[in-house]
């Protein structure tokens, strides 16, 4: 019991969420982030907005022929962004998923937006032989991560939470909107995921209002369509994740979507290593040793479940994986035993990005 406590007492967490770098005038000032619209030299407009949504800061652009519908349709994808959060949510007082992790349930039911997003995570699973698991609910609870009470669990404890854990277990009727829990005291958790989902759900919305561009940013995870005036594309930041306030590289977004995760985002120390907020479905233990994981392709919602099953599979799974999808590519920034920084790529990214810099950048 000594022991445990001593554990415990060890163990502290950062969140890096930008909206509350500069304190409550920066957040209030942020959530009225309306930018001045410029009429450009083609005769289209640039409205761009950002708001607190899905526990990060979500940037909205888009570039119209009309100032007041461009506007109009911000305001829509804010909207649906909104819808997914309060109901994919685990922190949700009234979210669906919430409600469904409540204990002794075993069937649930289900949304089609939910559906959708589980279906999704699913095919990840199976893609990722577990790596991206959405009944590992119980092991962030165990941790402490959904009340910031971070505490350090036994191996029985782990031992007896992974037997609620296996995405085989978790069973589909999209037909009849129903899903089955592998326990009764299984939980689901969609934060590997649902985000990129608001993001395509936002895009979509822009998309069909036959806007010329747009962008959504949600805290790292980034989808977009034509590009700014006189650009053939969005151009995205790599941010280095050993420096706070800095990037890595900049690229042309030649894919509609990336996400980057990483452990700057969220983590935790203990016995002075630092500890991705991201669970291990397979071990119940974080993730150590991976800095950042990026991944491009079609979809936001792929992409983000993407990057969280890449930081439990390892680099060359994970570049493996990806190396096998098409219209998918990724960055694998990771410390060796040795101690030494290293960057994966995938095969489509060579001459796109100089892995060579990027590890001199980071040393």
């Amino acid at each position: 019991m000594t022991q445990q406590k001593e554990e415990t007492n060890s163990l502290t967490r950062r969140r890096f969420l930008k909206w509350t770098a500069g304190g409550a005038a920066a957040a209030a000032g942020l959530t009225l982030g309306i930018r001045p619209w410029n009429r450009t030299a083609s005769g289209t407009t640039t409205v761009s907005q950002t708001r607190p949504a899905m526990g990060t800061f979500v940037e909205i652009t888009a570039r119209g022929e009309d100032e007041a519908k461009t506007s109009e349709l911000i305001e829509k994808a804010y909207s649906r962004i909104r819808e997914v959060d309060e109901k994919m949510s685990v922190y949700k007082d009234g979210s669906l998923v919430k409600g469904a992790n409540r204990p002794g349930r075993k069937s649930l039911n289900l949304d089609p937006a939910t559906m959708d997003v589980l279906t999704e995570a699913q095919k990840l699973a199976e893609l990722t032989d577990g790596s991206f698991d959405a009944t590992a609910g119980p092991l962030l609870k165990l941790w402490g991560f959904y009340d910031d009470e971070l505490t350090v669990p036994t191996s029985k404890q782990l031992e007896e939470t992974l037997k609620l854990v296996d995405y085989r277990g978790l069973k589909l009727n999209p037909s009849t909107g129903t899903a089955t829990l592998p326990d009764p005291n299984s939980r689901l958790d969609l934060g590997g995921i649902a985000k990129g989902y608001g993001v395509d759900a936002a895009v979509n919305v822009l998309k069909e209002g036959n806007l010329a561009a747009g962008l959504v940013n949600a805290g790292g995870d980034i989808r977009g369509f034509g590009g700014p005036e006189g650009e053939a594309s969005w151009k995205v930041g790599l941010q280095n994740p050993l420096k706070e306030e800095g990037l890595l590289a900049g690229m042309d977004l030649f894919l509609p979507a990336v996400t980057t995760s990483g452990n700057y985002e969220s983590f935790f120390t203990y016995d002075g290593s630092k500890l991705a907020h991201i669970i291990d479905p397979k071990t119940g233990r974080p993730v150590e040793d991976v800095l950042s994981v990026s991944v491009m392709t079609e979809t936001a919602v792929r992409a983000d479940g993407l990057s969280t099953a890449a930081f439990s599979q390892g680099p060359e799974g994970a570049l493996e994986t990806t190396a096998g999808l098409e219209e998918t590519e990724m960055i694998y920034i990771h410390r060796t035993d040795s101690g030494r920084i290293a960057v994966g790529l995938t095969e489509g990214l060579e001459g796109v990005v100089d892995s060579g810099k990027l590890e001199v950048t980071l040393n």
